[in-house]
């Protein structure tokens, strides 16, 4: 009687757990399929829910939002083979020599010592001078033949002038030139806005800071030293306000932008590579003050 109990009670025990197996089973595959079903609908509306948190990045050990595709903030950087295409090879070739050099900028790592000073030149002798001959009598001089009119000099063309463009805006459209792409930075770490970083040497990288009023050196070690707390060596200055002569000299990792400095870059370059690099940057700007209106 007790083995009839015993052999019942564990053919009811496995009845139960067949029962609770196959109905687990089927709220497995009724909740696959809910998700699948979800998944699909978010594909149809054009989202993808594998991107919903690419925004939050990490910025020196700090958390950073980026912002929205539809800032200002975020444009189709200026790409140099798209900046190059269409133009001849001699322009071509000079703006890439040009623009893909690296910035030769000292950030205080290297441990050569110094080369020795080259002796001075030695100056050459100078040669002495002939006797100067007599005069010759007026009448015997021969008549001096008319001069040639000077031919009219040619006006150059004139360069598209980049006074009206935001010299924030021309500084990251010339990097950006030249291989740099800016994230945006943590407001933790303000003034320094973003950070660019060469997409060929992640080494090759700058604290974007734009400075409103007058650079004093001062100011240049200030900034420098918090670039350097948070990990960048490198740290790029828009002076918009103007700079002292001497602001930014010997500061091992510096490079400040003024009007002067972004002018002389651009005149290295051919016309139509300035004017595009222009270009944009005055897109940009107008976008930034039509954004600040609304």
């Amino acid at each position: 009687m007790l083995d009839i109990l015993f052999i019942g009670s564990l053919v009811f025990l496995f009845l139960i757990v067949l029962v609770w197996a196959v109905q687990r089973a089927r709220r497995i595959r009724v909740e696959a399929a809910s998700r699948e079903e979800q998944a699909l609908a978010q594909m149809r509306a054009g989202k993808n829910p594998a991107n919903e948190r690419q925004g939050e990045t990490v910025f020196a050990g700090m958390p950073t939002q980026m912002l929205s595709r539809a800032g200002i903030e975020v444009n189709e950087v200026v790409d140099l083979e798209a900046l190059l295409a269409g133009e001849p090879l001699g322009v071509a070739t000079r703006a890439r020599a040009r623009l893909e050099e690296p910035t030769n900028i000292d950030v205080g790592l290297d441990t050569l010592p110094p080369r020795p000073a080259a002796p001075p030149p030695v100056a050459p002798p100078v040669p002495a001078r002939p006797p100067v001959a007599a005069p010759q009598p007026a009448a015997a001089r021969p008549p001096a033949a008319p001069r040639p009119a000077p031919a009219p000099a040619r006006a150059a063309p004139a360069r598209n002038d980049p006074a009206d463009v935001a010299l924030r805006e021309l500084t990251l459209a010339w990097f950006e030139a030249r291989g740099y792409r800016g994230s945006p930075a943590s407001p933790a770490v303000r003034p320094i806005e973003l950070v660019l970083r060469h997409k060929g040497d992640p080494a090759r990288a700058y604290a974007f800071v734009v400075e409103p009023r007058r650079v004093t050196g001062q100011r240049v070690d200030a900034l420098a030293e918090q670039a350097r707390s948070i990990g960048l060596l490198r740290l790029l200055i828009v002076a918009d306000g103007g700079a002292e002569v001497s602001a930014a000299s010997h500061r091992k990792g510096v490079r400040l932008m003024d009007r002067r400095a972004m002018d002389a870059e651009l005149k290295k370059l051919d016309l139509p590579i300035a004017a595009k690099i222009i270009a944009v940057a005055r897109k940009r700007t107008a976008a930034r003050a039509a954004a600040a209106v609304h």
